[in-house]
Parts: C-alpha cells; structure tokens; sequence
C-alpha cells in the first residue's frame, strides 16, 4: 500500500508542471510530516489514532511514502532542468543520494537512540524519519 504511487510520482509531477518545484517541496513536505506523525500516532497509540482498521493505517504510510516522491521529483526535474547536458549523471547522483539516505538514517537511529532506551524503539524511529 505504501508503494502505490511513490515511485511513479505523477502527482508530484503534474503539481510541478502546474506550479513549480516550491509549492511541489511545500506540499511534499507537508505529506511526509504528517504522514509520519500519523505512523507514530497509529504506533503509540495516541488519541483517535487506536484500533484503526487496516486500510486506513494503509493510507496513512501511503502519504507518507508519496511525499517523499514529492521531494525526488522536484529535485529530479529542477535539476535536469538546470543541467540539461548532464541529465544521465544527474539522474544518477540524485537516485544515489536516494538509496544512501537509508544508510544514513539507520547511523543516525543508532547514534540518537541507543539500545537501552525505555520507550518504543521503532514509535521513535518513525519520529525521527518525520522530523
């Protein structure tokens, strides 16, 4: 369910053709706060966030996953457009930046939230990606 949508970014692009790649980075980054906050709610269980049928928890990670294509397709298009003669190397630098950024954010959860924390590893985890 996460996935539906967030590699294709077509609403991202079409909000980009129509608007510009500010108003696609505001509305992106939007989406994934309140995405991810909204995964945290689910996963600490705060107010109206409790029992949630599956579909609508679904559709809170699917926000949260479509803003960050937001991100990807502005930065993509922008930057084609500024380096029209490099766009295979710009494509590939930005995709890699992409898949390092993973790597990055689990150094990061290992580094700000240790091993003997009290609280819930993951809840915190999901607080970090919104931030």
């Amino acid at each position: 369910m996460k996935d539906v949508g967030a590699y294709g970014g077509v609403l991202g692009g079409l909000l980009f053709d129509q608007c510009g790649p500010r108003v696609t980075l505001l509305v992106g980054a939007c989406m994934h706060v309140s995405g991810y906050l909204g995964v945290w709610s689910v996963l600490t269980k705060r107010a109206g966030f409790t029992n949630l049928p599956l579909w609508k928890t679904g559709a809170i990670i699917a926000v949260a996953a479509n803003g960050n294509s937001f991100y990807d397709t502005a930065a993509l298009l922008t930057s084609m457009h500024n380096f029209p003669l490099e766009n295979g190397v710009v494509a590939g630098l930005l995709k890699s930046y992409l898949g390092l950024s993973s790597a990055l954010f689990a150094q990061l959860y290992n580094a700000f939230i240790p091993q003997d924390f009290d609280g819930d590893r993951p809840a915190a985890f999901v607080l970090l990606c919104a931030g």
